[in-house]
C-alpha cells in the first residue's frame, strides 16, 4: 500500500477504535472526504481494502458501512486471538529481541496515571504492549492475522467502561509477563499469556452481562 493510502487506512481505523466511526453505521463518504481533506478515489481505495479484512461492509447500492460486532462475534473473535498468541509466543527466539524487556516496561508504564475512563487510550496502550512482544515474530502473514483479529477486538473493547480495577489488573499482568521476558522464563511465559486472555475473555464477558441490564 503506498504511504498516503497506509496513513489514511490508519486514520480510519483510529477512528473506528476510538469510536468516531461508529460500529454499524453507514460511512458517509463525502464526510469522510472532508475530514481527511482527500478526493473520493483514494478514500474508496481504502475502504476496499477495510472491506476486505472485515472492518468494513460494502453492498452494492446500499453503500458502506462499518462492523457491527455481536457477542457471539466477539467471543469468536476472542477465541481466535487465544489460538494465536499461542502460537506466536511459542517461538522462543522473539523473547531474545533486543530492548524487548525495556520497550515493554515503557508502555507498561503508560497505565499507570492514565485517566481509567479513557477506553480509546486504555485500548491503545493494551494493544502497543501485545504487538511488542509478537512483532519479532519471523511470519509477517501470521502477525498479520493476529494484527486483524485484535484491531476488531478493540473496535468494540475500546466502548467498554473498563474502570481502574481492569485497568490495574492489566497492569499487574502485564508485569508479570515482562518479568518472564526479563527471566527468560519461556514455559512461564506461555502460561502467563495465557492467563491474560482469559482475564480479558472474563472481563468481556461481564461487560456484555452489564449491556443487558
Amino acid at each position: 500500500m503506498k504511504p498516503e493510502l497506509s496513513n489514511l487506512y490508519d486514520r480510519i481505523i483510529d477512528d473506528m477504535v476510538c469510536g468516531v466511526i461508529p460500529m454499524g453505521e453507514r460511512i458517509n463518504i463525502s464526510g469522510l472526504s472532508k475530514r481527511y481533506q482527500v478526493s473520493n478515489s483514494p478514500l474508496r481505495e481504502v475502504l476496499h481494502q477495510l472491506q476486505a479484512e472485515g472492518f468494513v461492509e460494502i453492498t452494492a447500492n446500499r453503500g458502506a458501512r462499518t462492523i457491527d460486532l455481536t457477542r457471539f462475534e466477539v467471543e469468536n473473535i476472542n477465541e481466535i486471538l487465544g489460538c494465536i498468541e499461542k502460537s506466536l509466543i511459542n517461538w522462543v527466539s522473539m523473547m531474545e529481541a533486543d530492548g524487548i524487556v525495556d520497550n515493554l516496561e515503557r508502555i507498561n508504564k503508560q497505565l499507570i496515571n492514565i485517566d481509567k475512563n479513557d477506553n480509546y487510550s486504555i485500548t491503545k496502550i493494551d494493544h502497543e504492549f501485545h504487538y511488542e512482544m509478537f512483532r519479532h515474530h519471523y511470519n509477517e502473514r501470521f502477525l498479520k492475522m493476529w494484527r486483524i483479529q485484535r484491531t476488531t477486538l478493540d473496535i468494540f473493547t475500546s466502548q467498554l467502561d473498563k474502570g481502574k480495577s481492569r485497568v490495574d489488573s492489566m497492569y499487574d499482568e502485564h508485569c508479570l509477563i515482562i518479568e518472564m521476558f526479563a527471566r527468560n522464563d519461556h514455559q512461564a511465559l506461555i502460561k502467563l499469556i495465557s492467563e491474560h486472555h482469559e482475564a480479558s475473555k472474563r472481563f468481556i464477558k461481564e461487560q456484555f452481562k452489564l449491556l443487558r441490564k
